[in-house]
Parts: structure tokens; C-alpha cells; sequence
């Protein structure tokens, strides 16, 4: 008879909670709801139907695990939790661990474009374990609503998922979206949006990891977004025509890029949040204030946000705390941007200064100020383009499509500079380009 193995209730308590203990066994694979309540959310596990597959012990072991929602729908962000493995045992495919459950390790059900995962609805993940000492794997799990946890999120610019920046331009005149995907090296092109009409906005908005190409129509304030996840375009009218600028972000948490919009006039953020469907607004800024939403304290969260030209300072509002946080240092100067440094989980206030050609980073976590030249009035263009986590800038010359890519910003001494060629000369832009360079509604680039 084949071994398979079964989840089957463990014989003690864990402070008060019923775990899930994994063994192997000459059976057939069934189903042992937990009651627990787990630390880091909702524990949902009663209302699945979970079925293991067989421990297939190759290097590393895998495992396929299948549930199915036997109650009523349920927003994400929902994991699996994975917990009391032996020691030499580790997974090694999770998405996150969290201080509200030390020791575990959770993986994401990805829920499709809507985030909720539907009654009757059959979702499966394939666990790989490391396994040092050769020994019986074991483990218990429960399914958690993370609301503590909060949600992974793609890489900025990165298009085929493997959380690396790609390099992609939008043509204005052409409306071709033209991508070197850097899993890959291969490069693709794609139509989307109307030529010499159209802005174009990137996120990921069915929250996939993977970026998808929109556009933001000036004149009507439509959103054309084409999923990445299953190539569907859709269309959505969000904000007040020739008035908006388009500022979309993740500012809910959720994993899901939220329509978003701040209006120069009255200095006001208007976001239309993927959780629940309503829109929340804040006025916020003041004159001549330059919105720079990003998520700067690293919860997940985009914060409202801008920059005063006047005192070159950025001003943080933190939606969870009703707190401002605000950041100004000597050096300050020019169009403000968010910038990656150090795998540090949130960006540093930047700024790149036309005049001098100096980019100035203040390192939030280090308490450090990082200073240097790539040269006077570029184009700027911002993003993690080498996968080291570390943000990396390029300077691009429109009139040749040509870039000068520059990283470990961090070093003050004269780095090697990647020059290359992508794109049409005298008309495409770098989807990263700095946001605060672009000009808004005008379609001129810069």
C-alpha cells in the first residue's frame, strides 16, 4: 500500500490551542480541522477542507496541500501557516514570517484579481522542506486571516515576477508598452492605451507580484488596466477629468494596487481603496507640494505623502496612527522620489537636484545621508534593476534612448556604469522614470 499522509489531531495543548500535527501513515489522506485561534489573525481553518497530497522526499521534500472553502466567501490576505517542524526541517517556499507568531512561517493563497476566495472555490499550494538531518517531517499548520501580517507586494517595475525591475518604456505617440523581461532576457511588446492621449500609470493591481501595464486618460479619467494574471483588460472611470493626477499605490495594505488620485488644486488625495470598495479622501499638502505616496515606515501601507519645494521637506501621514512624520536634510533639493536601500523593507526620501546633478538619499533606518553626482539635468529613472534589494538609479537620454544605469548608491566612491540603448529615440519613457520629472496632463515626457 502506498504511504500518504494525513493531518490528525495532536494529543496535548499548546496554551490552550489544538495544533495540527503531520505524520505518514499507510492510508488514505483525510481531512482534522483545528479550533485554535491563531496570533496573527482569524484562524479559518474550520471552515476549509484540506487535503495533503503524498511527501514526495526529494532534494528538497515537496508536498501539495488543496483547500476548499466550505463557508462563506472571505477577503484575503489569507496563509497557510506552518508551524513545529523538526529541527533541521525548514520550509523553504513561505512568503513571510511575522513577530506575532515566532517560528512559523506563512504562505499566501493567491485569491485571483478580486481577492476573495469564493465558496466551493478549490485553491492548492506545494510546499518545499529542507531537510538537514534526514529525518521524519512533521509540522502543523493552520489557515490564518493575516490581518497582522499584512501582504507581500511586487517589486516596483518588475513584470515577469522574479522581483527584479524590468526594463520597459511607454511610447506616447504609439501607445507600445516594449518590456526586457529579466527572468527571460527576452523582449516583449504590447498595445495598450490610445496614442497621443493616454498617461501611463504601472501597479499591480490584481495582485499577482507581477506588474501590469495602464494608462490614465487625462480628458475622462479613465483607468485601463491590462491584468497580468489572466491578460483581461478593464476599464474604470476614477477621478475628475483634466484636474486629477493619477497617484496609484497600495495604500490599504491588502497586496492589491488601489486607484488613486491627488488634485493640484486642493491639495487632496482621493483613493479608492481594492478591500471594501470605498473611496476615502485627505487634503493634505500645501502650495506647490509634490505627492510622493509610498510606503515609508514599511507596514505595508502607502502613506499619504508629499514634498515642500520651499522648505524642501517631506511630510508623512500615517493613516493607522493619525501621526505626521516629517524629514528634511542638507542636500535636499530638486524632484523628490522614493528610493530602496539596504533590503531595509520601505524607501528612503530622495531627491535629485538638475542643477548640481547630485541625488540625495536619507537612509531612514541608518540615520545616514548618502550624496552623489550622476550628472545635471537627466532624466531621471529609479529601481531595484540588479535584484540585490537595493535601489539602483539610471540617468536616460530621450533623444537616443540611451541609459547610464549606476548602483550601490550607497558608496560614495565612483561606481561602473551600465550604458545601454532601449526604447525609441526621441519618444519613449522609462515606466520608472521618476514620477515627479513627468509632466502632467501634457503627453511630453518631460
Amino acid at each position: 500500500m502506498k504511504t500518504k499522509t494525513e493531518l490528525i489531531p495532536m494529543a496535548r495543548r499548546k496554551g490552550g490551542k489544538l495544533g495540527l500535527c503531520l505524520v505518514a501513515y499507510a492510508g488514505a489522506a483525510g481531512l482534522f480541522p483545528s479550533a485554535a485561534s491563531a496570533a496573527c489573525g482569524p484562524d479559518l481553518t474550520t471552515q476549509f477542507e484540506v487535503h495533503t497530497g503524498a511527501l514526495r522526499k526529494s532534494a528538497p521534500s515537496t508536498q501539495t496541500i488543496t483547500a476548499r472553502n466550505a463557508g462563506s466567501p472571505v477577503k484575503g490576505p489569507i496563509y497557510l501557516e506552518i508551524y513545529g517542524t523538526p529541527n533541521g526541517v525548514w520550509q523553504q517556499n513561505y512568503t513571510f514570517t511575522s513577530n506575532c507568531s515566532p517560528g512559523s512561517t506563512f504562505t499566501r493563497f493567491y485569491l485571483g484579481y478580486s481577492n476573495t476566495w469564493n465558496t466551493n472555490v478549490t485553491l492548492s499550494l506545494t510546499l518545499k522542506f529542507a531537510n538537514l538531518n534526514n529525518v521524519p517531517i512533521t509540522y502543523s499548520f493552520r489557515i490564518v486571516k493575516g490581518d497582522l501580517i499584512g501582504s507581500p507586494h511586487m517589486t516596483m517595475g518588475d513584470f515577469d515576477g522574479d522581483r527584479v525591475a524590468d526594463l520597459a518604456v511607454f511610447d506616447p505617440p504609439t501607445a507600445l508598452w516594449t518590456i526586457k523581461l529579466s527572468a527571460s532576457n527576452l523582449t516583449t511588446s504590447m498595445v495598450v492605451g490610445t496614442p497621443n492621449t493616454d498617461r501611463f500609470v504601472i501597479g499591480d493591481f490584481d495582485g499577482d507580484l507581477k506588474e501590469d501595464m495602464a494608462v490614465f486618460t487625462p480628458a475622462t479619467a479613465t483607468w485601463t488596466i491590462r491584468r497580468s494574471s489572466d491578460g483581461v483588460t478593464t476599464t474604470t472611470v476614477f477621478g475628475a477629468p483634466n484636474l486629477d493626477v493619477p497617484i496609484p499605490a497600495d495604500y490599504d495594505g491588502d497586496g492589491y494596487t488601489d486607484l488613486a488620485v491627488y488634485r493640484p488644486t486642493l491639495r487632496v488625495f482621493t483613493v479608492l481603496r481594492s478591500t471594501d470598495g470605498k473611496i476615502v479622501s485627505k487634503q493634505y499638502g500645501g502650495p506647490g507640494s509634490i505627492p510622493v505616496p509610498a510606503d515609508w515606515d514599511g507596514d505595508g501601507r502607502a502613506e499619504y505623502a508629499f514634498y515642500d519645494p520651499a522648505n524642501t521637506m517631506f511630510h508623512m501621514y500615517n493613516t493607522t496612527t493619525n501621526q505626521e512624520n516629517t524629514y528634511s536634510v542638507q542636500g535636499f533639493s530638486g524632484y523628490p522620489f522614493a528610493m530602496i536601500m539596504n533590503n531595509e523593507g520601505h524607501p528612503s526620501p530622495s531627491t535629485y537636484d538638475p542643477n548640481s546633478g547630485i541625488v540625495t538619499i536619507l537612509d531612514l533606518t541608518a540615520n545616514t545621508v548618502y550624496s552623489k553626482w550622476i550628472g545635471p539635468n537627466a532624466k531621471v529613472v529609479a529601481g531595484d534593476f540588479s535584484g540585490d534589494a537595493t535601489g539602483d538609479v539610471a540617468t536616460y537620454d530621450l533623444a537616443t534612448a540611451h541609459w547610464a544605469m549606476q548602483s550601490q548608491m550607497a558608496n560614495p566612491q565612483p561606481t561602473p556604469v551600465a550604458s545601454f540603448g532601449f526604447g525609441t529615440p526621441g519618444s519613449s519613457v522609462p515606466v520608472l522614470a521618476i514620477p515627479s520629472m513627468l509632466k502632467f496632463p501634457q503627453l511630453l515626457p518631460w
